[in-house]
């Protein structure tokens, strides 16, 4: 069976439906309403003669059908992007590094990295984009971007992650507070002695504290949300509790004295940053020679 050229547009709309798991989803990130998704898969649905989608309820699941066409769609979308981009530098045009990262990684992580890989590839016209982590996952998924760069353990199994960069997790502290000149460090549980700030619910941030605290039996009672990094740090100089944070996100801050740090002992009490892309996605040259230069910058820090 051979597909049409508006064919094409029916596959983009399926794939996106799939990989958000929701047509309201699907509808959003491709500015179409609701029901104009709901058609448009109708139509591919009557075209293949088979249901690519479980209704349950609130909910969808690709069925068999749907499976074989979403990794099929994948490559192909893949393979046309790949084209797009050598034939873009074929006529002159600038390789292009769209980026889309999480808060933490973008602001504290990234910038070294993607100075030393410019100074190695200055014909690379690179791009960053921040979001929450969810929204990092979203975007990577739906295809927005071939690449996403996050502090978060990724649980999507639809997603591979390749670890480049780890750090000790800290306790921010307000400039003088009594656990700062503590050898030993402070233990999990003693956070509950004081007022803990925190990131939003969304943020990879967030998602990795929780996820130290767990596997240390520990579980916060008293949690003031604000917001993003900046607020946090802004909440513990002002004296408001304390915070657990990756450690070169309060370095400036404790260099200058308007934060003090403590060492945080318990069951692994590191973040990890990745980078991420669709399972079984062919990166570009350029996304490949980025992952790469991740990985060696990694290995460097080991050695």
């Amino acid at each position: 069976m051979q597909l049409g050229p508006a064919n094409l547009n029916l596959l983009r709309v399926f794939h996106a439906v799939a990989s958000q798991g929701s047509f309201t989803r699907a509808a959003a990130v491709l500015h179409l309403t609701q029901p104009g998704v709901s058609k448009h898969v109708k139509q591919l649905e009557r075209h293949y003669g088979a249901a690519l989608f479980e209704r349950r309820g609130r909910s969808i699941a690709l069925t068999k059908t749907g499976r074989i066409l979403y990794e099929a769609v994948g490559e192909i979308f893949t393979c046309l992007g790949r084209a797009e981009e050598k034939l873009k530098e074929l006529h002159g045009a600038a390789p292009m590094l769209p980026l889309a990262s999480t808060f933490t990684v973008g602001l504290y992580v990234l910038p070294g990295l993607l100075a030393s890989f410019r100074t190695l590839h200055p014909e690379v016209k690179t791009t960053l984009e921040i979001f929450s982590a969810a929204t990092v996952e979203a975007r990577v998924l739906d295809q927005s971007f071939d690449v996403g760069l996050v502090g978060h353990e990724v649980r999507d199994g639809r997603l591979a992650a390749t670890e480049f960069f780890s750090e000790d997790l800290v306790v921010a502290l307000p400039a003088g507070h009594r656990w700062a000149s503590r050898s030993r460090g402070v233990r999990p549980g003693e956070l509950l002695e004081e007022p803990f700030i925190a990131t939003a619910v969304d943020s990879g941030t967030r998602m990795v504290v929780g996820d130290y605290l767990g596997r240390n039996g520990v579980r916060l009672s008293e949690v003031l949300d604000f917001g993003n990094m900046e607020g946090v740090k802004k909440a513990v100089e002002a004296g408001l509790g304390v915070s657990v944070l990756s450690k070169s996100v309060i370095e400036r801050e404790v260099s200058s004295g308007l934060l003090s740090m403590a060492r945080l002992i318990g069951k692994d009490a590191k973040r990890r940053f990745s980078f991420i892309c669709r399972k079984g996605a062919v990166l570009s040259e350029t996304a490949q020679q980025f992952l790469n230069h991740l990985v060696a910058a990694r290995r460097r820090s080991c050695s």
